[in-house]
């Protein structure tokens, strides 16, 4: 896939009619209207190793997908046309782990082990394109990070140092096909946006401000043209703002709308049209699916349910941040 996509997008983020039709005669991994998002992962309050998964087009519940190999919550999540990819998290109370493992999107089944990370992490954003996953950031129980790994998708191994954030937090992600954005986070609740290249490793560096400090761990996704924080976390309670960026020009975060419900610690991944949002931190743990539509700024909708009540979730999608890539 080349890094020429941007430029065939409309300003909603949905492909041009014509490039549609050029791309069905060059490419066939393009969308073909079904998307697949998995989540992984969560606490329930106790800590499970189920994933379920929902077809993006199509409004409803989610269904069962496999297991992960060890219940673990808080792991940061990349997919592509094919695989998808979950790394880190924590298994105890106190124990972050460096694993690294994948599945085949449109294959229900149980994860198998990938590689390693450089260190064991938690709450680690998570960017990619085509072929380049990135782990920034997170928590080493207890201390907060600014390290940057990366992986190679199609190819099982451990995870290379990639750079460094600008100051240590954990925070929501999106991206295009080549620029990954780091929206706000913790430990404080920061405003901060930083970027990076993906396929340059190297330091992240300044993008710009969400309107308000918040921890919107996890709740973050893109169409390769914005991102969006989708909730978040505010002074110890859910919060149900979403702001927005334009992932190409650097900036200060714009308000989208509202969340149905307030929410937190939710698993997201989004296609050409829809962001979601899977389960999350309500007043309690949640098994709502929430989602927004990135042609029409405005609040998210009901899309259906997950199979359980959770929250501290992983997810990921084969639709690119906004490309279905599935034949």
């Amino acid at each position: 896939m080349g890094n020429s996509y941007p430029d065939r997008y409309n300003s909603s983020g949905v492909w041009k009619i014509n490039e549609i039709s050029k791309n069905r005669q060059t490419n066939k991994n393009f969308p073909r209207g079904h998307s697949r998002m998995v989540q992984m992962g969560g606490q329930t309050p106790t800590y499970v190793n189920t994933m379920s998964y929902i077809t993006m087009e199509t409004l409803g519940n989610a269904s069962d997908f496999g297991d992960m190999t060890t219940a673990t919550i808080e792991p940061a999540a990349v997919g592509n046309a094919t695989r998808g990819v979950f790394a880190g998290g924590r298994n105890g109370s106190t124990s972050s782990v460096d694993v690294i493992e994948y599945f085949t999107i449109m294959t229900t089944g149980n994860a198998a082990d990938f590689g390693n990370l450089s260190a064991g992490r938690q709450r680690a954003t998570s960017l990619n394109n085509d072929t380049r996953g990135v782990f920034g950031g997170g928590i080493i129980s207890p201390a907060i990070q600014n390290v940057i790994d990366f992986i190679t998708i199609a190819s099982l191994g451990n995870a290379t140092d990639f750079g460094d954030m600008t100051t240590l937090f954990s925070a929501a992600g999106g991206q295009s096909n080549t620029r990954g954005v780091i929206m706000g986070g913790g430990p404080s609740y920061k405003a901060t946006i930083d970027f990076l290249e993906i396929n340059t490793t190297g330091n992240s560096a300044d993008f710009g401000d969400l309107t308000r400090g918040c921890r919107p761990t996890g709740n973050g996704t893109s169409n390769r043209i914005k991102a969006i924080t989708m909730g978040g976390e505010i002074n110890g309670g859910s919060d149900n703002i979403i702001e927005f960026i334009n992932i190409a020009s650097t900036g200060n975060g714009t308000d989208f709308g509202d969340m149905a419900a307030a929410v937190y610690a939710s698993g997201c991944a989004a296609n050409s049209t829809k962001g979601i949002a899977m389960a999350g931190l309500s007043s309690g743990q949640s098994n709502v699916i929430q989602f927004i539509t990135w042609a029409s700024q405005g609040n998210a909708v009901d899309f259906g349910d997950d199979t359980v009540a959770h929250h501290r979730n992983g997810a990921c999608s084969n639709a690119g941040g906004g490309l279905n890539f599935t034949n």
